[in-house]
């Protein structure tokens, strides 16, 4: 069994070729790392950890090399396994902050009202609003349906979008 000192001494020895080994490794699993010397610091810490001993370069360069995959693979797989969790997390919160049905049907009857609201205060506008968003009709069209001017349709179409918007927020919160 080797002495610290001669350990260090067959690492200082190797490192070239374990830099090789290593830069090759990264080149097969390119996901692994942007860095080949990190790789390699890792894979040394596993190989100094192990029980049986480093006999001699040939044997710390075949075990580095293992190591050095087991290490690109393990790199690989935490990776994956994070994305995935990422991913879960934000279809969780996705999940979470979609709105319930009943949430939605409050809503529905929410707008239904402050639409009838608008038409009370201003039929035009409520028409215009409607046109718009429930037909899908385009301000010329709107202009055309309605007798008034397509610059008029939009200055209306702000209004009453500004005036439902806050008849919705004083409802539903």
């Amino acid at each position: 069994m080797p002495t610290d000192h001669q350990l260090n001494s067959l690492i200082a020895e190797c490192w070239v070729d374990l830099l090789t080994i290593a830069s090759r490794e990264r080149a097969r699993y390119p996901e692994a790392s942007d860095d080949p010397a990190s790789l390699l610091g890792e894979a040394m810490t596993r190989v100094l950890g192990q029980s049986a001993p480093v006999e001699n370069a040939m044997h710390l360069k075949g075990l580095t090399t293992v190591f050095l995959r087991r290490t690109a693979i393990d790199r690989i797989r935490r990776r994956r396994v994070d994305r995935k969790a990422k991913a879960a997390l934000r279809a969780s919160c996705e999940i979470e902050t979609r709105p319930s049905r009943e949430r939605e049907e409050m809503r529905a009857d929410a707008l239904a009202d402050s639409l009838e609201q608008l038409a009370i205060y201003d039929e035009r506008k409520a028409a215009i609003l409607t046109l718009s968003y429930a037909c899908g009709l385009d301000s010329d069209a709107i202009a055309q349906t309605v007798g008034t001017s397509k610059s008029t349709v939009n200055r209306e179409l702000v209004l009453a979008t500004a005036w439902i918007s806050a008849r919705l927020t004083e409802e539903l919160t």
